[in-house]
């Protein structure tokens, strides 16, 4: 069989066509330089192909901001879950810090922040024991020890840096945990502990003895952020951290909702009513009317019951203008009402200071004591007039919640 694809490229430009080209007196193409011009096109192809492989590795890779002035704050946005990397005190702290943040993100790519804490233990802040001279004067009027005073070991007060590395969703998450290997393994010229250059890192020095004088070999390969650890976002309550999570099934129980729960877009909300099958309050004769009027005459379970004295009562609230929602699970179905962004805050004076829409939405649902013949301080849950003969009845106490999530 005649071989269709010869060794040589020349072969397609026939003789017939180079004699013709010497009778004009032209070279042939194909031979000018001593690169035909099939390998150059071959050549050009495998350029392209190396640059489209370039720009793909670009495409892919991490863009990470980096600007060597520029303080990079942490915020609510950055996590839940951070990787603590190094914490500086001292004049020079925030300095190194800023500084580490830099070689973090230029060079290892890795979105990392600066957080600012303030330890203040002037205050009266009670230790382990008591004094063996000095007495105090008791409200009963009795003389007892007196508590000995915490003392901190870096004084009364300071302000610790920390840099941390944000972005993660959880701590077993392949992406977490294989980052916070690869800080343990870092070498930062920032952190580096020398005769010529100091450091600020809290027991940065003492690390890097240990370090040198470890007979095991893998710790004597780690880094100076060996000790990094996967901490919680400090800038977020800890509320957030207990939210609910659902499954695929409990999802399916809540979709089709005009008003379910799901839809509520703010981390909390305020529970005030909560069914679980039959009411306490409601009469057996009340509820064999609603399980007719519900089931057309067929027996129902106590948890479609609940479900339907939720929707009942979602459905009534909002046409009262009321931001009403329902949830159903396994166990239980329940009303809420609102969507807030936080809780409790802290006051200046140390005291916890409750959100105050939320402290009005429990007032407005919360059961009152009222007198009953010789029964006194009776608790009267409250409810809606057009549902009350139903059985559906608010909770006794009224309560804020976090919102389920999937």
């Amino acid at each position: 069989m005649r071989n269709l694809y010869p060794a040589r490229p020349e072969f397609y430009f026939t003789a017939r066509m180079e004699s013709k080209m010497k009778r004009m007196g032209r070279k042939n193409p194909l031979k000018v330089g001593g690169i035909t011009l099939i390998m150059t096109i071959i050549l050009s192809c495998i350029v392209s192909q190396a640059n489209a492989q370039i720009k793909i590795k670009n495409l892919f890779r991490p863009n990470v901001n980096a600007e060597r002035n520029k303080t990079y704050w942490l915020t609510k946005k950055q996590g839940p879950w951070l990787i603590t990397c190094a914490s500086f005190t001292g004049r020079d702290a925030t300095r190194q810090a800023n500084d580490l943040v830099y070689e973090l993100r230029k060079k290892y790519k890795l979105n990392a922040f600066v957080y600012k804490k303030q330890f203040d233990f002037r205050g009266k802040m009670k230790g382990l024991g008591f004094s063996a001279t000095e007495t105090i004067r008791q409200a009963d009027g009795k003389v007892a020890p007196k508590p000995v005073k915490m003392k901190a070991l870096r004084g009364d007060h300071f302000e610790q840096v920390t840099v941390v590395v944000g972005d993660f969703p959880s701590i077993n998450d392949r992406k977490t945990q294989n980052t916070l290997e690869k800080i343990k393994y870092l070498q930062p010229r920032t952190l580096e502990v020398s005769a010529t250059m100091k450091t600020n890192q809290i027991y940065g020095k003492m690390r890097e003895d240990l370090r040198r004088r470890a007979k095991d070999k893998k710790l004597r390969g780690m880094g100076p952020m060996r000790q990094a650890m996967v901490i919680p976002n400090p800038l977020l309550p800890p509320e957030y951290f207990q939210r609910q999570s659902i499954d695929s099934t409990i999802v399916k129980l809540n979709e089709g909702l005009e008003y379910g729960l799901l839809k509520n877009k703010k981390p909390y909300t305020v529970r005030v009513a909560t069914f679980r099958g039959h009411s306490d309050f409601g009469s057996a004769q009340k509820i064999d009317q609603q399980r007719k009027q519900t089931s057309n005459n067929k027996k129902v379970s106590k948890l479609a019951i609940a479900a339907a004295k939720a929707h009942r009562l979602t459905q009534e609230l909002r046409k009262r203008n009321v931001e009403a929602y329902e949830f159903h699970d396994r166990h239980e179905s329940y009303v809420c009402v609102g969507g807030y962004d936080w809780v409790k805050k802290r006051r200046r004076d140390g005291k916890d200071e409750l959100n105050p829409e939320i402290a009005r939405i429990i007032r407005s649902y919360e059961a009152t004591k009222q007198d009953f013949g010789s029964l006194r301080g009776a608790i009267q849950p409250k409810s809606l007039p057009s549902v009350r003969h139903l059985g559906i009845l608010f909770d006794v106490q009224p309560r804020p919640v976090v919102v389920p999530r999937k």
